[in-house]
Formats: C-alpha cells, sequence, structure tokens
C-alpha cells in the first residue's frame, strides 16, 4: 500500500506512537487533524481506528475499521481489531460471520484462532448451545477441515440431543403407570439410537485427531450415558478432564426400586393430569405438546442410615453404593440435563459419577430439602417447599434439623420459618459441601421440575406440572401462619422484574399507562420479605408482571382474584401453571409479546415487547376496567 504525504506521514507516525504509549486521545486528535485536511485517507482512517480500538471505544471503532478494510482488505491488524471489538461489544453472531470470511491462511494464525475458540466453548460451557451453533456454523462451512469445529459441533449434537425426540412420539397410553413404561423404553430407544450415530461420528473424527481431549471426553459421555461400565483407565483419565477427584459410578434407585438401604412410603402414585389451553391474547404461544395428558411423579417420603446428600446437588447416595436422583429416573429422567448439579460429574439414567466433595457427619436425623434448584424462587416455592407435606404423614421424626442451602435468598429462610416455626432448627450447608447423616430423610417432588431439559427437547406438558393440591396446602398452611389480614383488598398490582433475563422492554410505557389509566401500583417483590410478598398478593384484586419467578407468587391470591403475566410465544410450562392458578379460584390470561432476538442466547429467557392495547384487551377480557386515575 502506497504511502501517505510527507507531512501527513510524520503526523500519522506521532499517532502511531502516542496510541503505542497508551496516549490514545492525543492519538485520534491526529487522525481526525490529517483527515480534516484529506477526507477519507486510507491511512489515517487506519490509523484511527486502531487508536480508537486500543482506547475501548469500540463501537466507533468498528465503523472506521470497516472504513479502513475497504482500502486494505484482510489487513492482519485491523482485522483482529474488528474481530475483538464485535466481541466486546456482545456481536458475537457479526464477528463470527467477519472471521468465516477472512482468508484461511490469517484465520490459522494463532491471535485469530484463540479469541474465536475463547468465544465458542464459552458459549458451550455456558449452556448456550443454540447461540454457539449459530456462530458456529459459517465457520465450519469456511474451515470445514479445522479440528475445533468438528469436536464443537459433535458436542453441540450432544447437549442438544433432546431434539430427537417428538412430543408425538410418545405413547399415550391409558393410565400413568403405563404411560411410565411406555415413556422410558420409548426415550431409551430414541436416545440410544442417538448416541450410536454420534458414537460413530466421534470415532471417525478421532481418526484424524486421535488426542484431541474434547472428542475423548465426549465418548467417554456418551458411553457413560449409554450404560457402558468403566474400564480401569478411564476414571483417571475422566478426573484429569474434569479436574476433579471422582467417585463411583452409582448404580441409581427410584421410589419403586428403592432396594434394601431405604425405606420408602409412596404418599401417592403417580397420576395422569390434563393441561388445557390457557387464555391468551396478543400473539400466538407455542402451545405443541404444552397441553394435552401430563404425568405427575412418585409423591413420596423416603428414610436411610448414614445417607448423603450435598448442596447444590439432587443427589442422595445411600450407605450400600446405590445413588438416588428423582430428576433422572422419573419416566422422562433422559431428557433431563444435569448441567447445574454441584455433585454429579457425568449422569445417566442408570448411573451417576460423583465429584469429590468434603463430608460432614451429621448426628441423629436431618430432613433435606437441599437440591441443584433450590436457590431459585419459583422452584423454591412450587417445588421444595410442597416436599414439607409429606412432614404430616411422618410426625415421629419431628423436631429434625433440616438441611437448606447456604446461598439462598433471605426470603427463603423466611418461608421456611413461618411455616416450621421452632420446630426444626435450619442447618445452612454451603454449595458443594457434602453431609452424611445417621438418618437422612428426603421427600419426593410432586411433578418432575428439572432445572433444565436437554436442548432441542420439546415442549411437554409433563414437565413441571403444576401441583394443584400442593400449591393449595401451601396457600392454607402460609396464610394460617400469617396474623388476619387488615387492609382492605382491592388493590391493583404492577410487578416490576429486576432480573437480567425476560424483561418487558417497554415497561415504562406500560407501567405509564397502567398507573394513569387503570390505578395500577407498582410493585419490586425482591424489596420485601416473604410475609409482605405473601399479603401484597394475597390482598391485590388484580396483578400484571412478567412471567418469572416473582409471579409464582400468585398461588397466594385470593380466589376470584386476576393475574395477568406477560411472555413471549415460548410456552414451555407456564399452560400448566395457569390451569393450577385456575384451579385455585385464580383468573388468569398470558398476554403474548414480541421476544427480541438478540437480548438471550435461550428463547425462554428473552426479552419482549408488548402491545398496550394487548394489556387493555387481557383485562377487559377478565372484567377489569380502567379507573381513569392512578393510586
Amino acid at each position: 500500500m502506497s504511502a501517505p504525504g510527507a507531512s501527513s506521514a510524520a503526523v500519522l507516525e506521532a499517532a502511531r506512537q502516542a496510541s503505542l504509549a497508551g496516549h490514545h486521545q492525543q492519538a485520534v486528535d491526529l487522525c481526525v487533524s490529517v483527515l480534516r485536511q484529506h477526507p477519507g485517507e486510507p491511512h489515517a482512517l487506519a490509523f484511527l481506528a486502531l487508536a480508537l480500538w486500543r482506547a475501548s471505544a469500540f463501537a466507533q471503532a468498528v465503523d472506521v475499521l470497516q472504513q479502513a478494510l475497504k482500502h486494505f482488505p484482510a489487513q492482519e491488524e485491523l482485522s483482529l481489531a474488528l474481530l475483538d471489538a464485535w466481541l466486546a461489544l456482545g456481536q458475537g453472531e457479526q464477528a463470527m460471520q467477519f472471521a468465516a470470511g477472512l482468508p484461511q491462511a490469517l484465520l490459522a494464525r494463532p491471535a485469530f484462532r484463540s479469541r474465536i475458540e475463547d468465544r465458542l466453548v464459552r458459549l458451550l460451557n455456558a449452556g448456550a448451545f443454540e447461540q454457539c451453533e449459530q456462530e458456529l456454523l459459517p465457520l465450519m462451512q469456511a474451515q470445514p477441515d479445522w479440528a475445533l469445529a468438528r469436536s464443537l459441533r459433535l458436542a453441540l449434537r450432544f447437549h442438544g440431543s433432546g431434539g430427537g425426540v417428538s412430543a408425538h412420539a410418545l405413547t399415550q397410553a391409558g393410565t400413568a403407570a403405563e404411560r411410565g413404561a411406555a415413556w422410558r423404553r420409548e426415550l431409551a430407544d430414541a436416545m440410544s439410537s442417538h448416541r450410536r450415530h454420534l458414537l460413530a461420528s466421534v470415532a471417525q473424527a478421532l481418526a484424524a485427531a486421535p488426542a484431541d481431549k474434547r472428542l475423548l471426553e465426549l465418548q467417554a459421555r456418551l458411553r457413560f450415558e449409554s450404560g457402558d461400565r468403566l474400564g480401569a483407565a478411564d476414571l483417571p483419565q475422566l478426573q484429569r478432564w474434569l479436574g476433579s477427584a471422582l467417585h463411583g459410578p452409582f448404580p441409581l434407585r427410584s421410589a419403586q426400586d428403592s432396594g434394601p438401604a431405604a425405606t420408602v412410603d409412596i404418599l401417592e402414585p403417580a397420576r395422569l393430569l390434563d393441561i388445557p389451553a390457557p387464555r391468551c391474547v396478543g400473539g400466538a404461544l407455542q402451545l405443541e405438546g404444552a397441553i394435552g395428558p401430563a404425568i405427575t411423579s412418585d409423591r413420596y417420603v423416603a428414610q436411610a442410615r448414614r445417607a448423603t446428600a450435598c448442596a447444590g446437588s439432587d443427589v442422595v447416595l445411600l450407605e450400600t453404593g446405590d445413588a438416588w436422583c428423582d430428576s433422572l429416573t422419573h419416566p422422562l429422567g433422559e431428557l433431563t440435563g444435569p448441567y447445574s448439579d454441584s455433585w454429579m460429574a457425568l449422569a445417566s439414567v442408570q448411573q451417576v459419577l460423583l465429584r469429590d466433595a468434603p463430608v460432614l457427619h451429621v448426628e441423629g436425623t436431618a430432613w433435606s430439602l437441599l437440591g441443584s434448584t433450590a436457590r431459585f424462587y419459583g422452584h423454591w416455592l412450587l417445588d421444595y417447599l410442597l416436599r414439607l407435606r409429606a412432614l404430616e404423614h411422618l410426625p415421629q421424626v419431628l423436631p429434625v434439623q433440616v438441611l437448606v442451602e447456604d446461598d439462598m435468598p433471605s426470603s427463603h429462610y423466611q418461608a421456611l420459618a413461618l411455616l416450621l416455626g421452632d420446630r426444626a432448627p435450619l442447618r445452612r450447608v454451603p454449595r458443594g459441601q457434602a453431609v452424611q447423616v445417621d438418618r437422612l430423610v428426603w421427600a419426593g417432588p410432586d411433578v418432575y421440575f428439572p432445572h433444565a431439559t436437554r436442548v432441542g427437547a420439546p415442549n411437554l406438558a409433563s414437565v413441571s406440572p403444576a401441583s394443584v393440591d400442593g400449591m393449595a396446602r401451601l396457600r392454607q398452611r402460609v396464610l394460617d401462619a400469617l396474623p388476619a389480614p387488615t387492609e382492605r383488598r382491592g388493590g391493583r398490582l404492577l410487578v416490576r422484574r429486576r432480573s437480567l433475563t425476560r424483561r418487558v422492554q417497554n415497561e415504562d410505557a406500560l407501567r405509564d399507562l397502567l398507573v394513569a389509566e387503570w390505578g395500577f401500583e407498582e410493585l419490586h417483590p425482591e424489596t420485601l420479605d416473604f410475609a409482605d410478598q405473601v399479603r401484597r398478593f394475597q390482598g391485590a384484586d388484580v396483578i400484571v408482571g412478567a412471567q418469572g419467578s416473582a409471579m409464582s407468587n400468585a398461588v397466594f391470591c385470593a380466589p376470584g382474584s386476576v393475574v395477568v403475566s406477560l411472555c413471549s410465544s415460548f410456552a414451555a410450562n407456564f399452560p400448566a401453571w395457569a390451569h393450577a392458578l385456575e384451579q385455585l379460584g385464580v383468573r388468569h390470561c398470558f398476554v403474548v409479546g414480541e421476544a427480541q432476538p438478540g437480548s438471550h442466547a435461550l428463547p425462554l429467557q428473552r426479552d419482549i415487547r408488548v402491545e398496550p392495547d394487548a394489556v387493555r384487551e387481557a383485562l377487559r377480557l377478565l372484567g377489569v376496567e380502567p379507573t381513569g386515575h392512578g393510586r
């Protein structure tokens, strides 16, 4: 490329030296002075772009870098700066598309490759599989022989294995027991077929790259999920890959197959529910598979001597070396995604391999409310607290210690104190700490409610259908424990969401509408203790809010109340929750907004925009009229 004029060249060299010395604003000013005299001068654009990039002014740098690259296509430093800038701005898809268009020789350079690998592996490890695949595809098309791209693609096929299961493929048998047995067989067949094909692809990739750590680890995971026994060399190898000492594998037991080490009382066998289509306005909910027949779980209470539980995990390890994990032994266990369990290193519906964890011995009897999802308010309220009903069937075990997670919000502990009083002291256990108890007591969940299912798994009404009986009992027990309300009912609440996901992007406009025309009051549940949250929801006539954990408090609404949930078209388990509210006497309607694709990698967690007219329509549909003034 030809050099600029002598005087301009001297100024640009001074700009380059200033930028390298960290004086970025001085460098920018010098480059701008040249561009004022010579608009569009290519070298000035290039130096300005690099100065802005080094100054972390990425939004400005992107525009100037693109201009400079028109003059100096695929110039290494400019290309690397643009890739970096897009990544820094969170525009990963744009960055990967740009990288895919670079010459192969440039893309093979360590600086480029390390940034790309870093981005894709981070997405994979974070569980953002759909986003990872979107960004990986153009790179695979550009460089089909790239070993990392091959192994990542296979890893995505493994994590996304739920996509091989169709909601229509599962047998519609006549009873819960028949359906559960049929689903186990059909899911096992579908997943086994998927794993066989994937193992063949991994073997083919290993032939070209026999030392590829990611491929070898993936091969071991697939074999473990298939039920293969670990060889003598497998465990040390897995320990190196996973960075932890490992124990096991331990075969899985369940309430129906408990073995001699645990005493199990099945309080209510699994049964069939029918989830109807919910009311909704605005857009259309994707209801395929999310409504219709659903199967609950066996509701049970179990006891075992010298059993071990671990904070952040759904596993109970028995003295005999058998393990217990309800989400894996449920008929839909093949769809469980054990991505967030602190103790499980590898899992299948037949066996688990556990990470090394420090073990604390606890004397006497303890009730475990430990679990991988206990720290999430919606799971805590509509899963873990419902299990306390089982205590009513074991009055002889009180008083006991209650094992709980140490990292939960204060509202979780307040709820327990309200329900248990001083009958059972809490023992808070740090995440990753195992506790062996002389006699451990635990209860099964009312429904199949995993933290996540495998990526690509279809909507299924049996994934976390709400327990109407459990919710009704929880509402009654909590309200009985609180002083009788003295305030007049009749309030209208707009529940605001502080989370970084599932936000309503035009929530301020909705607030102005609902406060000014409909007499609503804003409510931030996260700022209130548990008792106050219950009182506010129980005392309101009308509630509007984005679907999320805070709206789980609608279980405490009085019969005849109105609840309007704002959500995207991705139905998930929302219809089952809405049906349970209706069964409790609460009138409910969804307002379906437009999901914002770039706001989150997972469809369920994306932000939405909601049409104000749709909210008006939902309120009127439920018999609510505007007041004309705020409260």
